[in-house]
């Protein structure tokens, strides 16, 4: 797996471009964006609406909430029209 993958450990590059390299960001985002939601105390979750919490707070997160709405709505619309 990672000898297929070794262009991708290039950690001086990523450093110069002020990447991260460790999974510390992605923790810290998934506690904040996904389990702050889902593990409200006494709540349980069928997988299939915890998936569909996760999207859409991953889509608040990355600033694309709008977007998304705004296309949902002209998708919905041309079916109603048809």
């Amino acid at each position: 797996y990672l000898e297929k993958r070794i262009k991708h450990f290039d950690y001086k590059s990523a450093l110069v471009q002020d990447l991260p390299i460790g999974s510390g960001a992605i923790e810290s985002g998934n506690k904040h964006v996904i389990q702050l939601r889902l593990k409200i105390s006494g709540a349980w979750w069928k997988k299939e609406n915890a998936q569909a919490m996760i999207d859409l707070r991953t889509l608040r997160a990355n600033g694309d909430w709008e977007s998304y709405w705004s296309i949902r709505e002209k998708v919905l619309h041309e079916k109603l029209t048809l």
